[in-house]
């Protein structure tokens, strides 16, 4: 394990080994239950490749069982290319007997942000937050959690929408340049993160891109300077009660220490630029959907993103990096933990 400071934020990485050592140890009289039941829900009938690749990541990286909800059109496709796969459809069937039934739950990729979709995630949600249940929720499914985050402001009337305090962010003044402006910002991320915490259960692993990111803050983070970035990791690191993964060039992990903030931020030290691909983030949910059954969920998103970028740096031995596909990212797990 290795430690780097980047902008004053301390960041662990991980190495090959120390991520081999950290995995569970499976029992050689498991059966597929014993390794987890995990629920996919996500796809649409314009994302049909979304869910497959999920289904398939969460199978190569141990998983027992994988259950996919998927849109309709795409029930044929998952079916077809994760036979391995219980597949159904979440506009005919509810998902609430699964959800019961899952380890863990992936929420989101490829899901569409239409009215159907709204409504599954929303019951998604309440069911999770209610029982505790293990989830990550990636893609369309925090698009979906960001709408209901303004929806909550707004029904609060948070200050820092009013127009002008937005027009100067727009204008790209630097927040340091104006306190008031600053303090603001700071009082509207915290506002985002305690909604946050309300809507979605404890340890839950959200997985954003960076545009997905700037959605969840209310905010278009590239606007952000660098010192208002340290103060807004720190106070996801701080007031959080789940567990960050932003998928930058190379991604960040922020967990939830308010007591030792040193333990909260990791950055991976795998993956490669051939990585930067459609399909990509689909298969690192599945990664850490099957992880977060063994493991805690911090635990599980650092060894998940460094699996996943481990396993892009086996694809991109054999295919080279101009070549990859996410299905080569998925396939190539197995490369990574076979040990």
């Amino acid at each position: 394990m290795t430690i780097e400071n980047i902008d004053g934020v301390l960041y662990k990485s991980y190495e090959l080994e120390d991520a081999r050592h950290l995995l569970y140890k499976r029992n050689p009289d498991g059966d597929k239950f014993t390794f987890g039941r995990i629920l996919i829900v996500a796809g649409s009938d314009e994302y049909s490749g979304a869910p497959a690749l999920a289904a398939k990541a969460a199978y190569r990286s141990g998983a027992g069982l994988v259950v996919v909800y998927t849109g309709d059109e795409a029930v044929s496709v998952v079916r077809t290319l994760v036979p391995e796969a219980v597949v159904k459809s979440y506009v005919k069937h509810s998902c609430l007997e699964e959800l019961k039934k899952a380890d863990a739950v992936v929420l989101g990729p490829g899901l569409s942000r239409d009215i159907t979709a709204k409504k599954v995630v929303d019951e998604c949600l309440k069911y999770c937050r209610a029982n505790n249940k293990k989830l990550i929720i990636d893609a369309d499914g925090l698009n979906i959690v960001s709408e209901l985050l303004t929806e909550a402001e707004n029904s609060e009337h948070i200050v820092f929408t009013e127009k002008k305090a937005k027009r100067d962010i727009e204008e790209e003044r630097g927040f340091f340049n104006d306190k008031n402006i600053h303090e603001k910002l700071l009082n509207y991320v915290s506002s985002r993160i305690k909604h946050l915490n309300e809507m979605i259960p404890k340890g839950t692993v959200i997985t954003p891109h960076a545009a997905e990111f700037s959605r969840l803050l209310g905010i278009d983070s590239r606007k952000l300077s660098l010192s208002d970035k340290k103060v807004i990791k720190e106070l996801f690191a701080k007031e959080g009660e789940f567990i960050l993964v932003i998928k930058l060039h190379r991604t960040l992990v922020i967990g939830c220490d308010n007591e030792n903030l040193e333990e909260a931020f990791y950055i991976n030290s795998s993956g490669n630029d051939g990585m930067a691909t459609g399909g990509s983030g689909d298969v690192l949910a599945g990664i850490i959907g099957a992880l977060l059954v063994h493991h805690e969920p911090l635990l599980a998103a650092r060894l998940g993103v460094f699996i996943h970028g481990a396993a892009g740096d086996a694809a991109a031995e054999k295919l080279g990096r101009y070549s990859l596909m996410a299905g080569d990212i998925a396939d190539n797990i197995s490369e990574v933990l076979k040990f």
